[in-house]
């Protein structure tokens, strides 16, 4: 009887315990994505209220920053991956190998400074120069922010009007 009850705990738990763990996995991803779009959220409320964008110009700009973005994230990505796998492989790649994925890293880190620069020069041209050479400085601006937000600071005050 004794062991009819330690079965029948044991296949309970085999039953149980993945369930909760796939839900766990779930709502981890549902808490991610709905705090990855609250941040960026927070992010166009900031960028378009430091910017001081007109509603046609907001509509123009987020246009082509989403795309640069995307654009971006993708070579972010893709140096991610290869700095990933040199780290697991360091000791088992040839010299060969090692050289050219820090060359694969170096160029798409060359690729990615070129599409802001792109990007940019298409931002001025809704926005003008000075504003778009203002997002450079907000976008970090915005890093700090969300950091010390993170780390339960409380966002710095604004700064007065100007």
């Amino acid at each position: 009887m004794k062991n009819i009850a330690k079965y029948a705990a044991l296949l309970s738990f085999f039953i149980i315990f993945p369930t909760i763990v796939f839900s766990q996995k779930e709502n981890n991803k549902d808490n991610r994505r709905m705090k990855k779009e609250k941040i960026d959220q927070m992010k166009v409320e900031f960028l378009t209220e430091k910017l001081s964008l007109t509603s046609s110009e907001a509509e123009k700009f987020w246009k082509i920053y989403n795309e640069m973005e995307d654009k971006t994230h993708q070579e972010r990505k893709l140096q991610h991956d290869i700095a990933k796998e040199l780290d697991r492989k360091l000791n088992t790649l040839s010299d060969s190998e090692l050289k050219s994925k820090t060359e694969a890293i170096f160029k798409s880190e060359m690729k990615e400074a070129q599409i802001k620069m792109e990007y940019i020069a298409k931002i001025a041209e809704v926005i003008g120069q000075k504003r778009a050479t203002k997002l450079l400085n907000l976008e970090n601006e915005f890093r700090r922010e969300l950091l010390n937000m993170l780390r339960g600071d409380e966002f710095p005050p604004p700064p007065p009007p100007r």
